[in-house]
């Protein structure tokens, strides 16, 4: 299971309304999500690529099996 990082908001002391911006520590966090994010949307491409592979391999099959059916009447 993946680490679970918790933002540097929580419980921050200096916390205040769009203090985002210009916190540090917030920056190095964001940066770091938008890395695990940038990975698992390219982990979850590449599944949607093999998925669709292997769906047009399967529906070859079926109509060669198909073609051999009626070529066997």
């Amino acid at each position: 299971m993946p680490e679970v990082i918790t933002a540097p908001c929580k419980d921050c002391q200096k916390r205040q309304l769009h203090c985002h911006s210009s916190c540090e520590a917030y920056r190095g966090y964001r940066q770091y999500r938008e890395q695990v994010y940038a990975e698992k949307m390219k982990r979850a491409e590449e599944s949607d690529f093999m998925r669709a592979v292997k769906r047009k391999a399967a529906l070859i099959n079926i109509k060669a099996q198909m073609s051999d059916k009626r070529r066997r009447r």
